[in-house]
């Protein structure tokens, strides 16, 4: 199967390798279409512009309420020279003061935008164009810490899967990510 964004040009089109598949896709805005691709090969980390945790503890998935965005999976911004896993650990710990434990990769957002979209915090910059990775990954949180959380969260929760797909805000397609980690045995969550 072949992935060929509209935005790249015939000799940069994208092949699914054995066993990927684009499990969702969706549009943020009317510039910033993308596609969630089941794969265990990480992208050109030069290419990540965030990482994503599905993080579990004691059987129950870890949730965010994010002030703009509503509750979502933990993650957010690799910063410039970090490494993709040492942006997870710091994101999911920043947000939630979970201390994950060995996080695998099991998929990755291919962000495919119709025109380059500025950076959100560095001003007169963009974000990779014609395209751009955001990787998620799955990890087991043994320790919560008590820590004050970034500011752009209002709280955390732990939940089972089912109210997860009815907190879960639109335009991610958490839900249907987490339905499939939960269908092929990936990760265990409390239904």
């Amino acid at each position: 199967m072949k992935l060929i964004p509209k935005s790249m040009s015939k000799e940069n089109e994208f092949h699914l390798k054995k066993g990927e598949f684009v499990l969702t896709e969706a549009t943020w805005d009317d510039n910033t279409p993308w596609k969630f691709i089941i794969s265990n090969e990480k992208p050109d980390s030069s290419l990540c512009t965030a990482a994503f945790c599905v993080t579990l503890h004691r059987g129950k998935l870890l949730l965010v309420n994010n002030r703009e965005r509503g509750w979502e999976i933990p993650g957010g911004h690799i910063d410039e020279g970090e490494e993709i896993e040492q942006a997870l650990i710091r994101e999911v710990m920043e947000e939630t003061g979970a201390v994950i434990e060995n996080p695998q990769m099991f998929g990755y957002k291919l962000v495919l935008p119709v025109s380059p979209v500025p950076h959100r915090d560095k001003k007169g910059s963009f974000y990779p164009f014609p395209h751009s990775y955001v990787p998620y990954f799955y990890a087991e949180a043994p320790e919560i810490l008590n820590l004050k959380l970034a500011s752009d969260v209002i709280d955390i929760m732990f939940v089972n899967f089912n109210d997860a797909k009815k907190m879960l805000a639109p335009g991610h397609n958490h839900d249907k990510i987490l339905e499939h980690l939960i269908k092929s045995r990936v990760v265990n969550i409390n239904e």
